[in-house]
């Protein structure tokens, strides 16, 4: 019997039923810390709770720690509990730069541990390849180093990477955007020379990843990393003088996966890190003050974003930071 794909209907009754067990695990939890209960409110398939100015937030699949102050704040909560058993360092280590009580917890068998920040993990940096940096520099591509590869950029769209071999640790270029892209560009290409590869990726772009440019889903990819692009050509429209491309704590390996795309620079003489978001998602501030402690904690942080996507929750958790932070709104049409 050949097993059938979950429909829609499928998948969100699993993440019902997932819910479900999360509002009954949080609030078993909560009874035995704190002997305080309240109705239950699911946050995607995690859960949340609210008792007089406390909130008890349990985070469960891509909600994050942006999700649990959006929700603690909408039901007038002035102190956070986040219950994290994916990556708790990491969130205890993002809830440190907000000035509200944020405090972080684990789950260890039916009881709760609190959770001490832990730093990302800087693994072993970029290959030193110079010769293949100038490959992609010829074609106009922003290089950005993105955990332990080089990507080669166009319009904020990763068309090419160096990664270092698996066999001898050698650099060596990968063309094609996204995993299964560049797997088959080595299988059906794989004899061009490096320079005739990633020109043949770029001029495919071109007529697509432009402003008003045809229909195609390569045009609607990471439009933070546009928008990192837009104001790296154009830093004066957030008033800054120069930028460059810069490193997040967490390294993005997924076309669809939401973040903000970094970069550094000076605005007035003073330095300034500058996080791009585009869209209404609650975990910008978060992504974009760790980026912000990473790269340089003295720094100012500047949130671009477009005009349209500012909110007063994100407003709100601009203000909330320990450290000085901004709003860049970007009026108009931000592509180019």
């Amino acid at each position: 019997m050949i097993d059938e794909e979950p429909t829609p209907a499928d998948l969100a009754e699993a993440s019902q039923r997932l819910a479900a067990r999360n509002a009954v695990k949080l609030g078993a939890l909560v009874r035995d810390r704190w002997g305080v209960d309240a109705p239950h409110a699911s946050i995607g398939t995690g859960a949340a709770m609210a008792v007089d100015d406390c909130a008890f937030v349990l985070l469960d699949g891509d909600h994050g720690l942006g999700a649990a102050i959006a929700w603690a704040r909408r039901h007038g909560a002035s102190e956070l509990h986040v219950v994290a058993d994916e990556t708790p360092g990491t969130i205890a280590r993002q809830a440190a730069e907000f000035t509200s009580p944020i405090s972080v917890w684990t789950t260890v068998g039916r009881e709760l541990e609190s959770v001490a920040p832990t730093e990302p993990d800087e693994g072993r940096g970029p290959p030193d390849a110079p010769d293949l940096v100038a490959v992609l520099e010829d074609e106009g591509l922003d290089v950005v180093v993105e955990g332990d590869r080089l990507a080669g950029e166009y319009r904020g769209l990763e068309v090419v990477r160096i990664v270092r071999a698996l066999d001898n640790d050698e650099p060596i270029l990968e063309v094609g955007v996204g995993r299964f892209d560049r797997e088959l560009t080595a299988m059906m290409h794989g004899d061009l020379p490096d320079a005739a590869a990633v020109t043949r990726v770029v001029e495919q772009l071109r007529e697509i990843r432009r402003p008003g440019g045809r229909n195609h889903p390569l045009g609607t990819l990471v439009p933070e990393r546009w928008l990192r692009h837009t104001l790296i050509v154009e830093p004066g429209r957030i008033g800054a003088e120069q930028l460059v491309a810069a490193p997040t704590p967490d390294p993005r390996d997924r076309l669809r996966a939401r973040g903000v795309a970094a970069a550094v620079g000076t605005r007035n003489g003073e330095p300034v890190v500058v996080a791009c978001t585009v869209g209404v998602d609650l975990e910008a501030v978060v992504l974009a003050a760790d980026a912000r402690r990473s790269i340089d904690p003295d720094a100012t942080l500047l949130l671009a974003m477009p005009a349209r996507d500012v909110l007063p929750v994100v407003e709100s958790m601009v203000r909330d930071l320990v450290r000085p932070a901004e709003i860049a709104a970007i009026e108009g049409d931000w592509k180019t």
